[in-house]
């Protein structure tokens, strides 16, 4: 009987433990667009995916030129919007927004 309680024990511990690890920590990068509180944030898919990895960093040049060709008018135009409205101390939206600039 000890050991079905120390067996029951040991699980509810492992199970605790993997529960936490999921929700523990912020996942602001990756996902809807989450960039901290940049405009970024309210970016639909394709105009997320065309700046940002599925980690949440920022693409190559090559990659985000690529995929700024494919957005339409439309897209282009809410991305100049939301560059124009974005704070320099975001470091990696800034440097999507320099490469607009160019585009």
């Amino acid at each position: 009987m000890m050991f079905k309680t120390l067996a029951v024990a040991a699980m509810s511990v492992g199970l605790a433990t993997a529960a936490f690890a999921q929700t523990s920590g912020s996942n602001d990068a990756a996902g809807d667009g989450g960039h901290g509180d940049s405009p970024a944030k309210t970016w639909d898919a394709p105009i997320n995916n065309a700046f940002y990895d599925s980690h949440g960093m920022l693409r190559p040049q090559a990659d985000i030129q690529t995929g700024w060709a494919n957005l339409s008018p439309s897209q282009q135009d809410k991305v100049r919007a939301d560059c124009m409205a974005v704070d320099s101390s975001n470091a990696e939206m800034a440097k999507a927004c320099e490469m607009v600039k160019g585009m």
